[in-house]
C-alpha cells in the first residue's frame, strides 16, 4: 500500500508491504515440518486434516527466529469454524509445547507461526497423533504394572480401590 500526502508545497510518501504468508501442509502423526521464515513480517500457516474427536499435540524445536528464549514467535491454531483451537502461545528459541486436545469437528484446521518483530530464522513443528491415554488397575499388595506412553502429550494413571479410616485415608508404606 503506497499512502501520499500533499500540503503547499511538501509532498510525503510512504509505502507499507504486508506480510508475505507461507503455506505448508502437516499430517498429524506424519514427518516434523520445517518452515523458514526468511522476510521480517513474513508468516506461516501450516494446514492439517482433522477428525472430530481425534487428539492431537504440538511440538516446536529448532526455533532460530529471534533471541528471546521465551517469545520470539506466537503460535495459534483455529479449527474449520474459525474459532480458536490453541490460543496464541509464545514460543522461543527453547521451543514449545502444547498440550494435548480433541478436535470438536471435522475439518481443515490451520496452525498460524508468527514472528515477533523483524525476525527471521526458522522453526520444526511436529503435530502428534495422540492415543488414549494407558490407564491401568492396582491391587493394593498386588503385583506391580506397567504404564507406557509413546508420544508427547498422552498421559498415564493408575487407579486403585481404596478405603477410608476415620475419616481419612489409609495408607501403609511397604
Amino acid at each position: 500500500v503506497t499512502v501520499s500526502a500533499s500540503a503547499w508545497n511538501a509532498r510525503v510518501t510512504r509505502t507499507v508491504v504486508g506480510s508475505a504468508t507461507q503455506t505448508y501442509p502437516i499430517v498429524p502423526g506424519g514427518s516434523p515440518v520445517s518452515v523458514e521464515l526468511g522476510t521480517p513480517g513474513e508468516v506461516a500457516r501450516l494446514t492439517f486434516a482433522g477428525a472430530a474427536g481425534r487428539r492431537v499435540s504440538l511440538g516446536l524445536t529448532g526455533v532460530t527466529l529471534g533471541t528471546s528464549s521465551c517469545c520470539s514467535l506466537k503460535v495459534s491454531v483455529t479449527r474449520p469454524d474459525g474459532l480458536t483451537l490453541f490460543s496464541s502461545t509464545y514460543v522461543g528459541t527453547k521451543g514449545g509445547f502444547l498440550d494435548t486436545k480433541s478436535l470438536p469437528v471435522s475439518g481443515a484446521y490451520t496452525i498460524l507461526v508468527d514472528p515477533q518483530g523483524e525476525d527471521t530464522g526458522n522453526v520444526t513443528l511436529a503435530l502428534y497423533d495422540v492415543p488414549p491415554d494407558d490407564v491401568e488397575s492396582l491391587l493394593p499388595g498386588g503385583a506391580p504394572v506397567t504404564l507406557e506412553t509413546t508420544v508427547p502429550g498422552q498421559n498415564a494413571r493408575v487407579i486403585f480401590a481404596g478405603v477410608a479410616e476415620n475419616g481419612r485415608a489409609a495408607c501403609r508404606e511397604r
